[in-house]
């Protein structure tokens, strides 16, 4: 599995020290995302969605994007490999490159 791109997390820790992430300022904005069901808004989607989802992640089973599909025809799903949670920091060309292919 891949660790953050190293490009990526240069240019995350310049940005880190510019605006610092004061958790204790967020915590209840991340424990709210973290609580909430997002099954009924992405089930109920009125316009395209593209689901991008990694094949190791230890928080989300990609097979579940597979799921929400059968239900509701504007979703589309890419299932990126060698990624844990954080697809974009993990494999930056391989997320740009799928976002790029779903919008053309």
């Amino acid at each position: 599995m891949a660790s953050i791109d190293d490009n990526v997390f240069w240019k995350l820790n310049v940005v880190k020290k510019q605006f610092p992430f004061v958790k204790d300022d967020n915590l209840e904005l991340l424990y709210d995302h973290a609580r909430k069901d997002w099954r009924e808004s992405v089930i109920n989607c009125q316009v395209p969605m593209l689901l991008v989802t990694a094949n190791q992640s230890p928080y989300f089973d990609g097979e579940f994007a597979e799921l929400l599909m059968e239900k509701n025809s504007n979703l589309s799903h890419v299932a990126i490999d060698q990624s844990g949670h954080v697809i974009m920091a993990e494999q930056p060309d391989k997320f740009n490159q799928t976002l790029l292919n779903y919008i053309e």
